[in-house]
Order: C-alpha cells, then structure tokens, then sequence
C-alpha cells in the first residue's frame, strides 16, 4: 500500500479551497523574500550598471508597454529590451493563424525596440540568459512554464500591467498562482483594485494603481500621416472591431456577437459606401475562434476578410491607436475598447450578447457613455442618428468621465517608474 499525500490528508481535513488558499500565501510569502533579497541587490548595482527590463512578449497585437519602454529607454538608470517568443499553442503545432516568429521580431525592430529572440529550434530559451533585473508579462495565457513567476522571482523583480482594461465581473482576471506572485500588479482603477481584494483579503498585498498605460498615447497629437490608415479618408470613418468570445461553451467572456452581425455590418458598409468608409479591426484571436467554433471554414473566414479588404481596410496590427484617434465611430462588442476609445471622444456603438459575461462597476460606467444595441433593428437605428443625423447626445457624458480616466498631470508609465524608482532607491531626476 502506497504512502497518502500528506496534502490530501489536509484537504480532507480542512477542505479544498482551505488547503490552496493556504499554500498560495505560503508561496507568495517565500516570493516576497526573494523579491526582497533582488531589491538589495539591484540598490547596489544602480550605482554602476543600467538596470535591465525584459518585455516578454508572444502577440504584437496586444502590445501595451509603448510609454513604458519609452520611459525605461529614456533614462540612463534602465536598459530596456523586449524579448519574442511564440504563444504556447503555436509553440504545439495547435494555432496556425499568428503572427510569425520573424514578423513578431520585425513588428518591434521596425518602430526603434531592442529586440531579441527568446525562442530557438523549437525551445523556449532560459528567462535566465537575458539577465533580466526587472520583467514585465504581456499576459498571463499562453506562457511557457520557463517564465513561471516562481521560476523568474529567483532572479528579476516580476511585472504586470493588464494588456486589456479589465472591465469584465470576472473573477479570473485575479489569479493567486500568477498575480499575488509578482512584484507589482499595477491597476488601472481603485475600484479594480478593491474588487480584488474582496475575492481574498491579501490580493492586492503587491498592487499599485497607476492607470492604463495604454491609454499614454492620448498624450500625443492624432499623426500627421493618420488619412493612411483610410480608404477614403474624407468620409466618415468606422471602425468595426469584433471580439474573439464566440461561445463555444469554453470562453467564459462570450462578448462576442460575430455569429450574429458579421454579415450586418458588412452589408451596411456596402450599402453606405457613398458616405463612410471603414476599418475591419478583428481581434487577432477571432479567426481561430471562429474556425475552431465551427462558425466558418477557413475558406469561408478568408473571404470575409477579403470582402472587408475591397470595402474598407483590415487591420491586425497592435498599434492601433492612430485609427482610433482619426476615426469618427467604433462599433465593437469587446470590453476593453469601452474604455480604450473613450479619450477619442468620439461615439462607440456596443454590440451586445445577451449571454455575455456581465461588466463591472467600472465597465458599467463606460457603457452608460456609449450606444448599447441588442440586435439589428437597433443597430441601425443608433447608425442611422449617428452617421446619417449626427445626433450625439452621448458626448458630455464621455467627455466628463474621460476626465477621470486619464490623469493630466502624469502619464501611467511615469507612475510605474517612479514607483520602481523608489522601491530601488533610486532618486527621481
């Protein structure tokens, strides 16, 4: 007869989620003194050596660390570097509808990023061998077990800004075995930080509300080359961004209402060509969500993004905010847009799915500023106001909570900054 795990004897003691809640503040405790012993060392080596931070990244489509890079690349105290790998289903042979390796690498080359691979004949490279002092995720799914926060805590300060503005009542969006495991979990809002600490006392032990690093690119002017990004720039100018959440009974999210309105929002394209002009801006997991759904063939979803390129243009690029600046209108049913449009100022017709995951406090505050339409009927309607009558009777309201969302003063990636400037010892300039 076999020896009984002594942890299962526990569990049948004390239950379950009694037992894991137990060892996640276990674990996150011998972290935090590691984290301690790297933040002794990294005061002494500040005085002379630049501090590395790595950005690990597997999808340029959801790159958020523009400013922060910027930031680090800007002062002489850091060494920035982003470090490419792919998503752990392409790494399987699962997922053939990324971006390449090489098309990652080139995607941060080309706009002035350090840049290096971290992925070789088929392996993930060691965290180790960047020498990272400080290292950001650019999410938390589909990651190799190579950057596990236990694995990285032994020798890097360990980092997180949500690549999305979590708007969603989504409990998962705090997981013990990765967030309470960082150094800093930095938030975008207090009330997301209280949401978290009401799932478990201790959860924002390592939170620092700083804002939405993204949201740094409305500091600066719409692009002089903006009219690029639009057929007919001279048009009015839709953006129509579907979210990747099908439903397949798998996504607990299910904001997506592409089964539904895909064909709408292409025909009513067609149909108002002599007036608009437009952006098909997928979100770059639809198309295997779609296939993997059962939704459309392969075939079937390249001609529908070959229908949007003859119409308008598709765009499946991360640094989307040029389009977002110069449009006029988005029509999405993805959360984070909610909040990520909202300093355009321009309206935002959301699309929803009855069986979606319900929002939050916060996302419930974004949504009051926008066009909520439930089916077809409505969809064209709140179109019609917008495009054809220019009746915005939203705008005071999104320009006032817009007010709150971004601070005038500093941007996020100045926050976050001054923030590991401090838990460095490093004077401010």
């Amino acid at each position: 007869m076999g020896l009984i795990h002594p942890k299962r004897i526990l569990r049948k003691l004390f239950g379950k989620d009694r037992v894991e809640r137990v060892s996640q503040s276990i674990s996150a405790w011998r972290i935090a003194r590691k984290h301690s012993s790297t933040v002794r060392r990294l005061r002494k080596k500040v005085d002379h050596s630049p501090i590395r931070v790595v950005f690990y990244t597997n999808e340029p489509q959801k790159w958020s660390y523009e400013s922060l890079y910027r930031a680090f690349e800007s002062n002489p105290r850091f060494e920035p570097l982003v470090v490419v790998v792919p998503r752990y289903a392409v790494h399987l042979g699962k997922d053939r509808t990324r971006m390449t390796l090489e098309q990652q690498y080139d995607f941060y080359r080309q706009r002035g990023y350090r840049v290096e691979y971290g992925y070789k004949d088929g392996r993930y490279l060691e965290i180790a061998s960047f020498q990272p002092d400080i290292f950001f995720y650019l999410q938390l799914a589909e990651i190799p077990g190579v950057d596990d926060p236990a694995i990285v805590s032994k020798y890097a300060l360990t980092c997180y800004c949500p690549y999305a503005f979590p708007l969603a009542d989504y409990r998962k969006e705090y997981l013990p075995q990765f967030h309470r495991l960082l150094f800093r979990y930095y938030l975008v809002h207090e009330w997301t930080r209280e949401r978290f600490e009401g799932y478990a006392k201790g959860n924002s032990r390592n939170c620092v509300v700083v804002g939405y690093p993204k949201l740094d690119v409305y500091f600066k002017d719409i692009p002089e080359d903006a009219d690029k990004y639009w057929k007919e720039p001279s048009k009015v100018r839709i953006i129509y961004a579907p979210h990747h959440s099908v439903g397949d009974g798998r996504d607990i999210f299910r904001f997506s209402t592409f089964p539904d309105n895909h064909q709408v929002l292409l025909d009513l394209a067609k149909e108002t060509r002599d007036r608009t002009t437009w952006i098909f801006k997928p979100h770059p997991m639809l198309r295997q969500a779609v296939i993997h759904a059962g939704i459309m063939t392969e075939e079937e979803l390249d001609a529908y993004f070959r229908a949007w390129s003859e119409v308008g243009q598709v765009y499946d690029q991360g640094d989307y905010f040029g389009i977002f600046k110069s449009s006029d209108l988005m029509i999405t049913d993805c959360a984070s847009f909610l909040a990520e449009y909202l300093p355009s100022g321009h309206p935002l017709i959301r699309l929803i799915n009855p069986g979606s995951c319900p929002l939050d406090r916060l996302g419930n505050c974004f949504a009051d500023c926008y066009y909520n339409v439930h089916n077809e009927e409505e969809l064209k309607q709140v179109f019609e106001e917008l495009v054809v009558l220019g009746n915005d009777s939203m705008a005071t309201n999104r320009k006032e909570l817009a007010r709150t969302l971004i601070d005038p003063r500093q941007t996020a990636a100045d926050k976050v900054l001054r923030d590991l400037q401090e838990a460095l010892g490093i004077r401010h300039a």
